[in-house]
């Protein structure tokens, strides 16, 4: 039996779904995804039962198909949405740091970031400078973009996360890395 999406011959039964058919799992599609999530090659190998040498060549080749891919560019159309929003964390002894990140919504791709140790005026305005045209730009409702020139498009500000789902989706998983 051969894997639907990489073609691999490494499956394994996975129980049955709710009609009865057999369901599989490509195991160098999970050895992967386990690498991904930070295991080591040796406990990927040792919970999927392969040699740790086998699960470190999927990954590279996983690797070398990613670098492969063509990059997603984002849209220059004028129905463009950028979704731009703020994260805070610590490092150091106890230093803040934010991160001014831009997103177009369609593709998810980031358009622009920026690292500073303040949001003030100067660095939210280098930040809007940074983003492409648009038709419309998101933010979550901080009152420092108010007075700030947006490229020609107009700026929605939601109170919440209602329009900026797809970079505060982003920034849940960057949290989750840096906690």
């Amino acid at each position: 039996m051969k894997c639907p999406r990489g073609q691999s011959e490494s499956v394994v039964k996975r129980g049955k779904n709710h009609s009865s058919s057999q369901r599989y799992l490509c195991t160098r599609r999970q050895a992967v995804e386990m690498y991904l999530d930070g295991h080591s090659f040796r406990r990927i190998g040792r919970n999927l039962r392969v040699n740790p040498q086998s699960v470190a060549n999927w990954v590279k080749r996983a690797g070398e198909r990613a670098l492969a891919a063509p990059i997603p560019q984002p849209p220059t159309e004028d129905d463009t949405v950028v979704e731009r929003d703020e994260l805070f964390t610590f490092v150091g002894s106890k230093k803040r740091v934010y991160l001014v990140t831009q997103v177009e919504r369609r593709t998810r791709c980031v358009m622009s970031w920026q690292a500073a140790l303040s949001r003030d005026e100067a660095v939210l305005r280098t930040a809007v400078g940074q983003a492409p045209r648009a038709f419309q730009h998101c933010t979550d409702g901080y009152s420092g973009y108010d007075a700030l020139d947006h490229r020609g498009g107009w700026h929605l500000v939601a109170l919440g996360k209602s329009q900026t789902y797809s970079v505060e989706a982003g920034h849940a998983e960057l949290q989750h890395s840096l906690a």
